[in-house]
C-alpha cells in the first residue's frame, strides 16, 4: 500500500471532520476527500472509526502543544498559566467547526473504547504537563498541583464550550485576560518560589 496514502487519509479526515461531523462522515466521504481507495482506510487504521480518531488526536496535538510550552524560563506562573488558557481559546474559535468535532467526539466515547482511551491519553498529557510546571515553580505538592491543573482544564473547557455554543452573549476573549490573570494570582500567588512576580 502507498505510504502516501496515510498521510492523504488524514487531512482528508481532518477536512470531513471539519465539514461534516464525526458522526456524519462515511468511509466513502474519506476516500473521496483523499483520493484513495476503501482497502487503505482497512490497510492503514483498521476503520473508519480508528482513522477518525487519529485524526482527531493530530487535531489535539497541534493545537495544544504550542500551548503547554512556556515561552521563557522566566515567565510567571500568572501569566503562564493565564496565556495558556487564552491561547486555548483563541484556537477553538480560529478552527471553528473542526473545534465542534472535539466535543462531538467526546460524546462518541461513551460508546467507542478505542475514541474514550484515545481521548484519555490526551487529558492525561495536557494534565501531567500543567502539574510539572507547578510542582516546578510553586510549592505544591504532587496531589495540590494535579487539582490546580485538573480545575484549570475545567475553566478552558468550560470557557471553550460556552464560546462555541453562544459566542453572542459569552464575554469577549479580550475581557477575559485581566480575569484570567487575576485567577491565576490567587492560584499561585502563595505558593510561589519567588517566581511569579508579572
Amino acid at each position: 500500500m502507498n505510504r502516501n496514502h496515510r498521510d492523504r487519509l488524514i487531512a482528508a479526515a481532518k477536512q470531513c471532520l471539519a465539514e461534516k461531523g464525526y458522526a456524519n462522515t462515511t468511509a466513502r466521504d474519506l476516500v473521496a476527500a483523499s483520493g484513495t481507495n476503501l482497502a487503505s482506510i482497512g490497510y492503514h487504521f483498521g476503520s473508519k472509526e480508528q482513522l477518525l480518531n487519529t485524526a482527531l488526536m493530530k487535531n489535539y496535538e497541534e493545537w495544544l502543544t504550542p500551548l503547554l510550552q512556556r515561552p521563557h524560563p522566566e515567565t510567571s506562573n500568572s501569566t503562564f498559566i493565564a496565556s495558556g488558557i487564552r491561547n486555548y481559546l483563541d484556537v477553538f474559535e480560529r478552527e471553528g467547526s473542526a473545534s465542534y468535532a472535539c466535543y462531538e467526539a467526546i460524546g462518541q466515547s461513551r460508546h467507542s473504547t478505542e475514541i474514550h482511551t484515545d481521548l484519555q491519553g490526551v487529558y492525561r498529557a495536557i494534565r501531567d504537563k500543567i502539574t510539572a510546571e507547578l510542582q516546578h515553580s510553586t510549592t505544591l505538592n504532587p496531589n495540590q498541583s494535579r487539582s490546580v491543573a485538573s480545575l484549570l482544564m475545567a475553566l478552558a473547557d468550560g470557557l471553550a464550550l460556552q464560546r462555541l455554543l453562544d459566542p453572542q452573549d459569552s464575554p469577549e476573549l479580550s475581557s477575559l485576560d485581566e480575569h484570567l490573570l487575576d485567577l491565576a494570582r490567587t492560584l499561585t500567588s502563595e505558593n510561589a518560589r519567588g517566581k511569579d512576580q508579572s
